[in-house]
């Protein structure tokens, strides 16, 4: 099997039974902002204000500050070397796409909704510029940040394996802080 994941506007895909050979050409579906994906199939919607009161934080690769549907309330680079200050997105991407499940404000054709889009939203980059590693330390500072910050729920959707007993201690500090 071959699989394909794309970086950015377009669907992954798979193909089976591929056999070995110098070029293997596989057409990729462009996202069309108006399709009904998998957030709008099991879950219908909201006004701008669904989520207000809430405050995300979004542990990861930074969120774009500059995106035209979403709104970042501040936040904190935990990155050792990095200003504290340069919260946005490292390059990678993934931490904008999750603020957007999130709390993306646009509208289709030219934008998305996310799932709460009233909710405040912070950024916490914990992966430096353009890497696709983050250190525990930086994960742990950004977990006591948001909780300093007031987050009412911490976002970490990153890879890996199981964490560190440091790390396992922050976030149930932070659950127990509330």
């Amino acid at each position: 099997r071959l699989y394909v994941y794309p970086l950015r506007a377009y669907w992954g895909a798979v193909q089976a039974d591929v056999k070995p050979a110098p070029e293997i050409v596989v057409a990729l579906q462009e996202i069309e902002l108006g399709t009904r994906d998998g957030v709008r199939h099991f879950y219908r919607g909201t006004g701008l204000d669904g989520g207000r009161g809430v405050t995300v934080g979004v542990v990861d690769t930074g969120i774009a500050t500059d995106h035209p549907d979403l709104v970042v309330a501040g936040g904190r680079n935990t990155v050792v070397g990095e200003k504290p200050a340069e919260y946005g997105d490292n390059g990678e991407m993934h931490g904008t796409h999750v603020a957007g499940i999130i709390a993306a404000r646009g509208a289709a054709p030219g934008g998305v909704r996310g799932i709460a889009p009233g909710v405040t939203l912070r950024s916490y980059r914990v992966f430096g510029k353009n890497s696709g590693q983050a250190s525990s330390y930086a994960i742990i500072k950004a977990i006591d940040a948001a909780v300093e910050d007031g987050c009412d729920l911490v976002n970490m959707s990153l890879g890996g394996g199981a964490p560190d007993e440091a790390t396992r201690a922050a976030i149930e500090d932070a659950r127990m802080r509330g």
